[in-house]
């Protein structure tokens, strides 16, 4: 927040398009569109878990998937979310032996923070928000606080237990991806700076993109972040990103789509990855695509030409500017018909 403050000193004119953005509603209504998609919705939570493990796939390699890393990434979490301060009890870090709380203090410090959730809802800059925040999910003052916003409130129930979910999980990312370096014989700040390269500093924006570019595509935050770190690994690890693209390949049945069916496929479909499961009574083949993946949104963004990127883009600005724009255009910028 001291940083906020410096930020804003120096760069008043953004100061001026947030004070805009508060006034006029346009802020409090995206930050209710936001909050509901990744709080409310069971398959956001989902896509985040799987979406996680690809990205410490991604800069770590296959020790995240050791069941060791997964539960005591999942037990750093959990304290987390429940405020536990972490004993002295050792904990086995690859082939040696370290405290818990030696291994811990770094990481809470460095990420107890940082999350999507506390980023994009500033929450402790709005007037009695931190008091709020800290009230137990279910108590009075937050019994209170649903009843009074209609359970639409930032600090509603709902949001509240949306909101522990989606940080529980991208703590036991960052927590399982920490674990995995330390274990490769990592120090502290070099498994820490690995940490954050899969699993992402929210707040480390510019004023340019944290007042303008959020407003203008509510999750700008993750897809800058995450089109980094897919050029990284494309880079320097590109045979990972083969293998991911494998998995999928061996869970979908090849032979359900002919080359005529894939064709046919709509252009928003053949950009992502696609399972075949067979086909209905009326032979028509089944199809599941578009998982969240990570590795999927580059082909999102990235069109055949300008135009197209320009129209892929558009597809994910905040649906107080798409709405408009597509009834001005006649066209579904998404499905890129009219």
């Amino acid at each position: 927040f001291d940083a906020k403050l410096i930020r804003d000193s120096l760069s008043p004119e953004f100061q001026t398009i947030n004070m805009l953005g508060k006034a006029t509603g346009f802020d409090a209504v995206t930050s209710l569109f936001k909050r509901a998609v990744t709080g409310l919705f069971a398959p956001f939570h989902v896509r985040n878990y799987v979406s996680g493990n690809i990205q410490n796939f991604e800069v770590l390699g296959p020790g995240v998937f050791n069941p060791k890393n997964i539960a005591i990434g999942q037990k750093i979490a959990y304290n987390m979310g429940k405020g536990k301060k972490f004993g002295n009890e050792l904990i086995e870090v690859g082939c040696k032996k370290m405290k818990f709380s030696q291994v811990m203090k770094p990481f809470e410090d460095r990420f107890s923070g940082d999350t999507f959730y506390n980023a994009d809802f500033d929450l402790a800059l709005q007037s009695g928000s931190e008091l709020k925040s800290v009230a137990g999910t279910f108590s009075k003052s937050r019994a209170k606080e649903t009843a009074k916003t209609l359970g639409l409130g930032q600090e509603a129930i709902p949001f509240k237990v949306g909101r522990a979910i989606g940080q529980y999980i991208e703590h036991q990312q960052k927590a399982t991806a920490y674990i995995t370096a330390l274990g490769q014989g990592k120090s502290i700040p070099e498994a820490l700076a690995l940490t954050e390269k899969a699993g992402f500093d929210y707040r480390a924006l510019t004023a340019f993109e944290s007042q303008i570019m959020r407003r203008l595509i509510p999750f700008y935050s993750f897809t800058r972040k995450n089109m980094e770190l897919q050029l990284k690994t494309l880079g320097e690890n590109p045979q990972r990103i083969n293998q991911i693209m494998k998995f999928f390949e061996g869970v979908s049945n090849t032979d359900t789509l002919t080359d005529e069916e894939r064709q046919a496929l709509p252009d928003y479909l053949k950009d992502q990855i696609t399972i075949g499961f067979g086909k209905n009574k009326l032979g028509q083949p089944i199809v599941a695509g578009g998982f969240g993946t990570p590795i999927e949104q580059p082909g999102q963004l990235i069109g055949k030409g300008l135009g197209d990127t320009i129209r892929k883009i558009s597809s994910t600005l905040n649906p107080l500017l798409k709405a408009p724009m597509e009834k001005a255009f006649g066209k579904d910028f998404y499905q890129d018909r009219p």
